[in-house]
């Protein structure tokens, strides 16, 4: 199980307890990811703790009733301000995502690559290779100069040009003291 201690991930285990309780795991993720749109844009400031309370607390009940969310979305919203931490949401809202994952079964994995790629192809055999569903994270960098980088969980296979040239200078450096 995903073992965070920090105050975030304590947060996150707490959600996630009590919506797996009330049998809203499901409707959560559903509002988070409504918020991860919502403060995207404005990050700085909705999820700021030095901003006025009466102001973002207005703000944020606006948001609540414009999107709709559940009781539970709202409840851990307004502990987060009263406690003066709305700024761990975004992290919160992570460590919600993976524990669903994990409780679901699903494997998450990051392909960097130099260059997008077909993911619905990956993930498929990605899929039959694990036997078991995968949330397929695609980020694209291009200073891995080709190749590509899988990372799952603590696992992280390198197979970029950038890291093989690096590797390939180490070689020829060594070569050249002895």
């Amino acid at each position: 199980m995903f073992a965070d201690k920090t105050i975030s991930g304590r947060y996150s285990h707490a959600v996630f307890a009590v919506a797996l309780e009330h049998k809203q795991l499901e409707k959560m993720q559903q509002d988070f990811n409504k918020l991860i749109v919502v403060i995207q844009p404005d990050k700085k400031f909705l999820l700021s703790t030095v901003a006025p309370h009466r102001i973002t607390s207005k703000l944020w009940e606006y948001i609540f009733k414009a999107h709709k969310l559940n009781k539970l979305t709202v409840n851990l919203i307004k502990v987060l301000l009263k406690n003066n931490r709305l700024n761990l949401l975004s992290n919160i809202i992570e460590g919600f995502s993976l524990l669903l994952e994990q409780h679901n079964g699903v494997k998450r994995i990051v392909i960097s690559s130099a260059a997008n790629f077909s993911q619905t192809k990956v993930q498929k055999d990605l899929e039959k290779s694990f036997g078991t569903k995968i949330n397929l994270i695609e980020k694209v960098n291009p200073k891995l100069l080709g190749g590509f980088k899988l990372k799952m969980g603590s696992y992280i296979f390198d197979c970029s040009l950038r890291s093989k040239m690096e590797h390939l200078k180490q070689q020829l450096q060594k070569a050249r003291l002895n």
